[in-house]
């Protein structure tokens, strides 16, 4: 690293979970590759820690993470047989009615795609050993940020602030950031407002023989049961020792939420899970009762925003467009972010005269590259929810071979997206800034 003259440009991540963190890492890397900038990560918690059971990283979300140099912590995905190695999920009918209830209705399959299913929290460790204490700082919730000619001031719970030039948003679908970005910039607020994606998830975690007991195969084969108003998907972690279980329930008259006004998740009783899967394909409902104390997670998701960028400050991962996981690419968005954005940073021009115009284009600029292709995996992800369920938007109700064709080519898009040429496109606009 060459020696620097000048103030470096300070760049505040706020939020530690796998937005955070991979955007984190990457910045630390063009930090070592010479780029003359300052890195602070802001975590509300004591700690840096993640909930959830499992989170599915495709070949997209992969090729981001290899690109910002985490090859060696990927290999925790690659813990699967020869066999699976490149499953995403088959697809069965599971409502005891249907005439193929219990059959196959394809496979979807994609480079290092099974690979992608993992424990949330183990995928997170991996990260968060990459990150040194230096850089972090817990116990700040951010709540309000001001923005100057000369810089832009975080502001926390706890009453203090803190200077810096650039405020990258990673704190979530619930972000306070992106609520204040909206209300300084006069914006309508339920453009950006989180909101109910009509949807439950009973969640849990089953040992692996258990799951072949109550099934018949192995849980290395990542399954898609398919139901009316309800779908449950399962896919191993751990190497294969403990599947996880997520049991999804649509719920359009809301009867689950209660007074619930952003994501939660809670304890309840295993019979109101057994009264939402009656009528369900009997192994999944043997399966369930494995399950020792399982929990209900709600679904928010966010509108695709009108923007995501500000006066020195960026929305990324959830924050700037959180989306149901019925495609599992919510992850796989988030990691894109990071790449791009610690890239863009990583810039000579942009780091040694942080101007604030130049500050402005570059947000400009990732918005341009960024913002449109997440908001069509929200749309998508929340279509996909309703094709699983037998209301999918093109027709295709739970007719086999409409709903194969549908979901055969859902994913390409997404898993193809040819990053290296979007990457580099981007960098070379960033060069004549």
């Amino acid at each position: 690293m060459s020696e620097q003259t000048s103030n470096p440009l300070r760049v505040a991540v706020v939020g530690g979970g796998i937005a955070g963190l991979s955007l984190a890492i990457g910045i630390l890397k063009e930090i070592k590759a010479g780029a003359n900038l300052e890195l602070t990560v802001y975590e509300q918690a004591s700690k840096f820690a993640e909930i959830g059971a499992g989170v599915s990283l495709g070949p997209n979300s992969q090729k981001s993470l290899v690109l910002l140099g985490l090859q060696e912590q990927i290999k925790i995905l690659g813990q699967c047989p020869e066999e699976t190695r490149d499953l995403w999920f088959e697809w069965r009918f599971a409502e005891t009615s249907h005439p193929d209830c219990g059959e196959l209705i394809t496979t979807i399959s994609g480079p290092a795609a099974g690979n992608g299913h993992v424990h949330r929290a183990d995928f997170l460790n991996k990260l968060i050993e990459l990150l040194p204490s230096e850089n972090c700082k817990h116990n700040k919730r951010v709540v309000d940020y001001e923005s100057h000619a000369t810089h832009a001031v975080l502001k926390f719970a706890d009453g203090t602030s803190e200077e810096t030039d650039l405020i990258v948003a990673c704190d979530g679908v619930k972000s306070p950031l992106r609520k204040q970005l909206y209300a300084k910039q006069g914006a309508d607020k339920a453009s950006q407002q989180e909101k109910y994606a009509e949807w439950i998830a009973w969640r849990g975690l089953v040992p692996g023989d258990l799951y072949e007991k109550a099934v018949g195969r192995s849980g290395k084969y990542s399954t898609m049961f398919l139901g009316l108003d309800r779908h449950i998907l399962t896919f191993p972690v751990k190497g294969g020792s403990f599947v996880n279980i997520v049991g999804f329930v649509r719920d359009p008259e809301h009867k689950k939420l209660g007074d619930h006004t952003a994501p939660w998740a809670e304890e309840r009783p295993i019979e109101e899970m057994f009264e939402d899967f009656k009528g369900f394909y009997p192994p999944c409902v043997e399966l369930m009762k494995a399950i020792p104390k399982p929990s209900i997670w709600g679904i928010f998701d966010l509108p695709p925003l009108p923007f995501s960028i500000g006066d020195r400050i960026i929305l990324t991962g959830d924050a700037a467009h959180g989306t149901t996981p019925h495609q599992g690419a919510g992850a796989g968005q988030a990691t894109e972010d990071a790449l791009f954005l610690s890239r863009l940073l990583g810039q000579k021009n942009i780091w040694s005269s942080p101007t604030s115009e130049k500050l402005k284009k570059a947000c400009e600029l990732y918005q341009e590259v960024r913002h449109e292709r997440a908001a069509q995996v929200q749309i998508t992800s929340a279509q996909a929810g309703l094709l699983y369920e037998g209301r999918g938007v093109k027709g295709e109700q739970q007719d086999r071979e409409r709903v194969k064709a549908n979901l055969d080519g859902r994913m390409k898009w997404i898993w193809d997206y040819d990053i290296d040429t979007n990457l580099n496109a981007m960098l070379e606009k960033a060069s004549a800034l």
